[in-house]
């Protein structure tokens, strides 16, 4: 937003931020929520702070009015079965998707975002990606709220910290890199922290290179003085560091003078848009009045929000290798990222203040799905559908095989209707006696044929010409897993790992 908006549209006063909040301020109309909220922090700047973020301490207002349901209190109700409705609405926090900025904006650029194709990335063309790539995805359910921080450098001042949002949108996010860093972390934790007394130095080494494979260089790793994330895994185990060091140059086919190539790795995971937006309190309270000073607020996502997680794994550097040894790898590969995707969502959380218990989602999940390209593979069986019964016939005289054509006892040998002689010959031949119901039928099909049989008969059939059958080139093969809670991905993740493992061929 330009300096010229806030120039143009600044304002100071009590009136001015109940106008803003409602969107009608000086003969302009501002039905973007976020435009309201930008010009709110103006607003803020000029001394007006408090009543700007949270408004009156009775009637509301201000910008907490736009993204945060208050909670209910001070009233009371008969608590009768048929009041429990309007019971809970007076003291339980509901889903904040009632709020002006969940209504008006997210609602509304989540339409725009699934016209896109980006709310919810469809699966990519695996044929086009290198054998043992993998595509997860599931939509998740936050169980506590999701705490991040924006670089938005002007915001509502320091009293309110704003979660991260896209730039275009304004929709609460989490963004490609947080995902994968989380998930990173939490693959050092659960692999090579919470082990590092029980591993071998060899052992280790190997565990750290692998997720060196998957996530790409170590933060601090470059120059000769390690610092970060290298630094701390170096001094957490420091036998395996050479073992470790050795790896990475036998796998970058570098010697010992040249510098370790920069890497990416093989999972590049996409960003996650949430569905819902609120705010989080604290009010530190004084140690010798016991009384609160002055709250302090984070925009966050809340429990309930949904978004969809979204991960594709490329082992593009195995392209042309040993196949057998690929395999192998894929198969560690998929284990670790199973393990690690269930620890971080459910366990350790993600996004900012995990350690307090923020960014978990419940077990739940919809729409799961994981996927292995060029695996040939086959999921459990389901349970089959019923077939369907096969449509009716259509009830035909006897004297017919199907509509508009005789039956075969009336056709004579060249294609017309036999006489009544041949057709009680044949009829006797069967060591039946000539009936008079066999000569009803007969008179009846003679009767057909004499009125449309013989006219149809007489029409030449309609010269079809056969298009030759296209050759359909043989279907890439892909190995599939539904998911309906966390704790299938580590079981359906290792079905998939263990097909792998025990392919045959020359696939990758």
């Amino acid at each position: 937003m330009g300096y010229d908006l806030y120039a143009e549209l600044h304002g100071e006063s009590k009136e001015d931020v109940n106008a803003l909040v409602k969107g009608e301020w000086r003969n302009f109309k501002i039905q973007d929520i976020a435009t309201r909220i930008q010009l709110l922090t103006g607003v803020a700047a000029t001394g007006t702070k408090d009543y700007a973020v949270s408004g009156d301490r009775k009637q509301g207002g201000g910008y907490k009015s736009l993204v945060h349901r208050e909670r209910a209190s001070g009233r009371t109700v008969d608590a009768s079965p048929s009041l429990i409705t309007g019971y809970k609405s007076l003291v339980h926090r509901e889903r904040a998707s009632d709020t002006p900025y969940a209504k008006e904006l997210i609602q509304v650029e989540c339409k725009r975002l699934a016209a896109l194709g980006l709310l919810k990335p469809d699966l990519p063309k695996m044929a086009l990606l290198p054998f043992g790539s993998l595509f997860l995805q599931f939509d998740f359910t936050l169980a506590t709220p999701y705490i991040s921080k924006d670089d938005e450098l002007f915001y509502m001042t320091e009293s309110v910290n704003p979660v991260r949002k896209d730039k275009v949108f304004k929709i609460p996010m989490c963004a490609a890199s947080s995902w994968k860093g989380a998930l990173r972390w939490t693959a050092n934790q659960i692999h090579l922290v919470n082990q590092a007394q029980q591993l071998r130095a060899a052992e280790f080494a190997q565990r750290r290179f692998s997720l060196a494979r998957l996530f790409g260089d170590e933060k601090g790793e470059e120059g000769n003085k390690p610092d970060d994330l290298a630094k701390f895994l170096n001094e957490l185990k420091p036998e395996a560091t050479p073992l470790y060091r050795q790896m990475l140059r036998h796998h970058f086919s570098v010697d010992e003078k040249e510098t370790l190539p920069h890497h990416r790795g093989r999972l590049l995971c996409y960003p996650t848009f949430f569905d819902l937006i609120d705010i989080e309190v604290i009010n530190p309270h004084s140690r010798e009045t016991k009384a609160g000073k002055q709250p302090i607020y984070f925009e966050s996502v809340p429990a309930g929000a949904t978004g969809t997680f979204t991960l594709l794994y490329v082992p593009f550097d195995r392209i042309g290798e040993d196949a057998a040894e690929t395999r192998a790898e894929v198969a560690e590969d998929l284990t670790l990222i199973a393990e690690g995707v269930q620890a971080m969502l459910t366990l350790y959380g993600f996004g900012a203040k995990t350690s307090s218990g923020f960014g978990l989602a419940v077990n739940a999940v919809r729409d799961g799905i994981v996927v292995v390209g060029g695996l040939p593979y086959e999921a459990e069986p389901s349970v089959p559908d019923a077939v369907p019964p096969a449509p009716a016939q259509p009830d035909l005289p006897r004297y017919l095989a199907a509509p508009f054509r005789l039956d075969p006892d009336f056709v004579s040998e060249t294609g017309g209707l036999k006489s009544e002689a041949e057709y009680q010959r044949l009829i006797t031949g069967r060591g039946q006696r000539y009936a008079k119901k066999d000569k009803q039928l007969y008179d009846k099909a003679k009767s057909w044929w004499e009125r449309e049989g013989q006219q149809l008969a007489q029409q030449p059939e309609p010269e079809v010409e056969l298009e030759p059958t296209p050759e359909i080139p043989p279907s890439y093969p892909l190995a599939s897993e539904t998911l309906d809670t966390f704790n299938d991905l580590p079981v359906k993740t290792q079905k998939l790992a263990n097909a792998l493992r025990q392919a045959k061929g020359s696939e990758a």
